[in-house]
């Protein structure tokens, strides 16, 4: 989304005439109304290139630099034109114009000093003229060079972007290139108030140099696409936050797109939560406007009125802006004179003017007449606050009773000076600086908080896990975290509810194991109760181990990320049809970018010990070859490769190479156990015994159930919950046993992890150097994924590192709370029948909520 104080939306006029020079007026009171054929002459707006030449019965724009100039948008009367800026006026004894744009509010006004002639780079334009690339690149380069003023904050050389492309232009270049070439020209400034529009009868494209940030990301994974997945988004994240925090249920006002506008709610304590997700929008839109900021800012007002009047009462008050992208500032402020105590400077702001500053306009915040809250506030910001919503961010700053806490915002505060480079050519770019109360800039850095936080883990999100809410409540004085006494009580609880057979638990800090729990049966049928060393089976939490042994591995130099299947004597083949299999590499395997993906046969490895009859038969769900062919290798070369029994190239892979796509596959994560074995020479079950498990004494941990034979307890008997009782599973393995067949004790898994926390050393046992355990934990993709940065099988959000796993009778939990310096691992041995049971989905998430809880008051209390 994109701000200004008059531009809460685009349109065909918007984008091309008006939203460039508004703002407050310093000078003398306005006169009555006047008609445009009363201000016929040369009007520009200062510091915006934007020129009105209004004509005796027409209206022509035009954009100029020092050195060029377009025509913009022509009205054919005047007539026309008044129907779309109206309130014109003039100052008493001062040659200036002002206007609103339709729909629009007084904080809308635009302001015109009158010109005697148009600029000698004006003179002689043809308003009509055809495209002509050279021009354009031109008019594009001077337009940025006269106006945008942040190419050093952003790190750009401008001249030397001219040097380097204006040879690529000639009098033949066609549009679509030069479209390629803009953007390139953009694409370092990472600025989302850049942008580039193009709608001719030959090319219909448009780009924005802003790199989306974390919610956005996860927004554009979800649906398939920005405007429905950050709706998705939101609307996921306040059903889990309603279930962890919130007391009764959440009240929500949708925009006029049907997004989540506004949010509202208690927390725990009584607390108010208040998120804001968009400063525009809360009107419906109407084709016949330029502007909507009238329209808005009444039904602001009379929301604003219902959501003091439902949390009258609250001792405190979080205000969440996180996925709040912008709109007007004149929004921002009217939301914020809700808390506002007295008037109070905000911002100043300046425009560029061809690095001539112009002089600076203040805006205060004034408290509103009517409902407001006094109550300390809690506000809440993150990457993605950006544009009117660090306008609001800078307005409850101000306050004393506000506390700002979570993540720095994007830095895209300047308003939006839209430019025409052609017909059809349509530019956007940060023209203004704002400078806050302090006369800070926060332009390409944000605002940064009073406290730092965690926002944008998804993760967490699903868990229940809301660091930047915690700790608001925290400031507040109140403690989610769960006493011994509490805990088991909630916790017996959730367990008869959820018919969970058994759990064991532990914690970690950053230095020691706080603790270990256990409850419940390992197995029902012999009154085999759970204790702390008790095997579960680990199902996903498995591939951890595979991270591990590969960082052991490259540190050794045994095998290098970038290793290619084709160097390494690989005793099958991968017939992927996208991408030569020899040229899959490691790093593709760990990072779940091989082009490999688990169809349904995958799951036909999954095998009954006793009779090797499929597991996945047995249970009804699909028809699978038995006796299973049990071994890892002949399973993947069944997969793998062409004329295996499994085979098929649409099923077993994307329809995309390898490198392009981020897809979780369980068969890669086995294949990288065997390109391992080969490069080590060394089996993987091997290498792990001897270079993990028995240097952190990891006593309870096997990869398969015949190695538990010699002593201690068995595994705990995996169980679905069919109807109202958890049924036992048969003993099963998989034939890929490296991506999830390990079975290990919470007593062990909190070494394990602690160990990693530890940066890779133990009880003065090193299983890997610092630097090692940071790589894997560090990003291996560039792709986005829901989970945040994909190490080497960990992944890593920023709040959250770790895994989890789902298999037939097994749920899994391992992560570590980076901002609290506390792990926590739940194994349980229990999972839904056919993935459809809700309400043990629910319960099960709950389980992990009330392990958190714990956690934190033992990490408190260390």
């Amino acid at each position: 989304m994109v701000h200004a104080l008059c531009r809460p939306y685009l349109s065909v006029f918007t984008a091309v005439l008006l939203l460039s020079g508004c703002g407050f007026h310093a000078g003398s009171k306005p006169q009555a109304p006047v008609s445009l054929a009363a201000v016929t002459g040369t009007w520009i707006a200062p510091g915006t290139g934007l020129i009105l030449r209004i004509e005796a019965d027409a209206l022509q724009t035009f954009y100029h630099t020092r050195a060029t100039c377009a025509a913009g948008l022509r009205f054919a009367s005047l007539a026309e034109a008044g129907q779309y800026l109206r309130d014109v006026r003039v100052e008493t004894g001062v040659a200036e114009l002002s206007l609103i744009p339709a729909g629009g509010a007084e904080t809308d006004r635009i302001y015109f000093a009158r010109a005697q002639a148009l600029p000698q780079s004006c003179h002689g334009v043809d308003v009509a003229a055809s495209f002509d690339p050279e021009s354009t690149f031109q008019h594009f380069w001077h337009a940025f060079n006269d106006y945008y003023p942040f190419f050093a904050q952003r790190g750009v050389d401008w001249q030397q972007r001219y040097t380097q492309h204006r040879p690529r232009v000639t009098a033949t270049t066609t549009q679509t290139q030069l479209f390629d070439l803009l953007t390139e020209m953009l694409s370092p400034l990472d600025d989302g108030h850049v942008s580039l529009v193009v709608a001719t009868g030959e090319l219909k494209k448009g780009y924005s140099p802003g790199v989306p940030r974390d919610w956005k990301v996860t927004a554009n994974l979800a649906r398939g696409g920005d405007r429905s997945g950050r709706a998705a988004v939101i609307n996921y994240f306040n059903r889990r936050l309603e279930t962890a925090h919130i007391d009764g249920d959440l009240a929500l006002v949708e925009s006029d797109g049907g997004a989540p506008a506004m949010v509202w709610g208690r927390l725990d304590g009584n607390v108010g939560y208040l998120q804001i997700n968009q400063m525009q929008g809360f009107a419906p839109r109407r084709d016949d406007l330029l502007l909507n900021t009238a329209a808005d800012l009444a039904a602001v007002e009379k929301v604003m009125d219902g959501v003091l009047d439902d949390l009258h009462g609250v001792t405190a008050l979080v205000v969440d802006v996180r996925f709040n992208g912008g709109g007007a500032d004149s929004i921002a402020l009217a939301i914020a004179g809700r808390f506002a105590d007295q008037k109070r400077l905000v911002f100043a702001k300046e425009k560029y003017n061809r690095g001539r500053a112009t002089a600076r306009a203040e805006t205060y915040l004034q408290p509103h007449s009517g409902r407001r809250l006094q109550v300390p506030v809690a506000l809440i910001t993150g990457p993605d606050t950006a544009s009117a919503a660090e306008i609001f961010t800078l307005a409850l700053r101000q306050l004393p009773n506000v506390t700002h806490i979570g993540q720095p915002t994007r830095g895209i505060l300047s308003d939006i000076l839209d430019f025409t480079l052609a017909s059809g050519w349509e530019l956007g770019l940060s023209h203004e600086v704002y400078y806050d109360a302090g006369g800070r800039v926060h332009e390409a850095v944000g605002i940064v908080p009073d406290r730092r936080v965690p926002v944008t883990s998804f993760n967490g999100a699903v868990w229940g896990m809301f660091p930047a809410v915690t700790q608001a409540l925290a400031g507040f004085d109140i403690d989610i975290s769960l006493s011994a006494t509490e805990f088991s009580v909630r916790l017996q609880t959730l367990m008869g509810d959820a018919l969970v057979p058994g759990l064991a638990a532990a914690w970690v800090s950053d230095s020691a194991v706080l603790a270990t729990h256990a409850a419940g049966y390992a197995d029902i049928g012999k009154a085999r109760k759970v204790t702390a060393r008790t095997p579960f089976n680990l199902a996903s939490v498995s591939k951890t181990f595979i991270g591990v042994a590969v960082a052991q591995a490259v540190e050794q130099g045994l095998i290098a990320l970038d290793t290619r299947m084709g160097d390494l004597p690989m005793p099958l083949r991968v017939d992927s049809p996208n991408t030569p299999g020899a040229d899959i590499t490691l790093q593709h395997l760990v990072s779940h970018t091989a082009g490999i993906k688990d169809s349904d046969v995958y799951f036909c490895g999954y095998y009954i010990e006793q009779s090797k009859a499929s597991l996945a038969a047995a249970m009804g769900m699909l028809d699978c070859p038995t006796p299973v062919r049990t071994e890892q290798a002949v399973f993947l070369a069944d997969y793998l490769q062409r004329g295996g029994s499994l085979y098929d190239a649409a099923e077993n892979f994307l329809a995309a190479p390898a490198g392009a796509v981020h897809f979780y596959s369980n068969v890669g994560a086995a294949l990288a156990s065997r390109m391992l074995a080969v490069a080590t020479r060394t089996d993987f079950e091997t290498w792990t015994e001897r270079n993990i498990f028995t240097p952190l004494r990891m006593r309870d941990t096997h990869w398969f159930n015949s190695r538990f034979d010699g002593g201690g307890e068995r595994p705990a008997v995996r169980y679905v919950i069919d109807g109202d009782k958890p049924v036992p599973l048969p003993e099963y393995a998989l034939a890929t046993w490296a991506d999830g067949g390990l079975k290990s004790s919470a007593a062990d898994m909190a070494r394990y992890l602690l160990a990693i926390v530890r940066g890779g050393e133990l009880d003065d046992r090193r299983i890997a150097d610092a630097a090692s355990v940071d790589a894997m934990l560090s990003p291996q993709t560039e792709l986005p994924t829901l989970q945040g940065s994909q190490g080497i099988f960990w992944v890593n959000d920023g709040f959250l590192f770790g895994h989890d796993g789902s298999d037939p009778g097994a749920t899994t939990q391992m992560f570590y709370d980076q901002y609290h310096d506390m792990g926590f691992v739940l194994l349980v041995n229990v999972s839904d029948l056919m993935d459809d049971n809700k309400a043990l989905e629910r319960r099960l998430r709950a389980l992990v909520r009330l392990v958190y809880r714990r956690g934190l008051a033992l990490r408190r209390d260390q």
